[in-house]
């Protein structure tokens, strides 16, 4: 047992040396590079910050700019929607909003399915735009179903698809 003991002793003794050196190498790392690019600012006398956009950055841009500027590429990059997730249908009446959040860079269309059936196909909704009521294909049967909703971004400009999800609703019909 005293074995065991003294084994178990040596490797933790061996593993807090080991996180010891690697800290160390890790603090002498750090020192050696902040030292290096402190002389190398001061050698050009200037410090250099910026962000990387995807145009470039513009020189003389504040830092409101440049977080617009980024905030910007962050929503074109986004396809946003809003979709009711029960809505409730009566015979050939859809009650069902189905919108473009305003701040959407992309025009969007839904087309809704139950049991693998087209029920719903929007027209393309711009931003800032929604439907909330809409003539069914046909009616379906009274009770609960569940359907998937095929969201889909088209670049605004140029009519090209972008991006497209699926979005699981549960429909009531009465």
């Amino acid at each position: 047992m005293d074995k065991k003991v003294e084994k178990k002793n040596k490797v933790k003794i061996i593993i807090i040396a080991l996180l010891v050196a690697s800290v160390a190498s890790a603090g002498v790392y750090f020192v050696y590079n902040k030292s290096k690019s402190k002389g190398t600012n001061a050698e050009n006398g200037a410090s250099v910050s910026g962000y990387v956009l995807a145009d470039g950055a513009e020189p003389g841009l504040s830092e409101d700019e440049i977080r617009a500027l980024l905030q910007k590429q962050v929503d074109d990059s986004t396809i946003s929607f809003s979709i009711s997730s029960d809505p409730v249908f009566k015979g050939k009446k859809a009650f069902i909003v189905m919108a473009n959040p305003r701040y959407n860079a992309y025009d969007i269309d839904y087309v809704i399915t139950v049991n693998g059936k087209e029920i719903i196909r929007t027209a393309k909704i711009a931003p800032n735009q929604y439907i909330e009521e809409v003539e069914l294909k046909e009616a379906l049967p009274k009770g609960t179903h569940t359907g998937e909703a095929l969201v889909t971004g088209y670049n605004r400009e140029t009519g090209e698809e972008v991006g497209k999800t699926i979005v699981e609703v549960t429909i009531t019909s009465q």
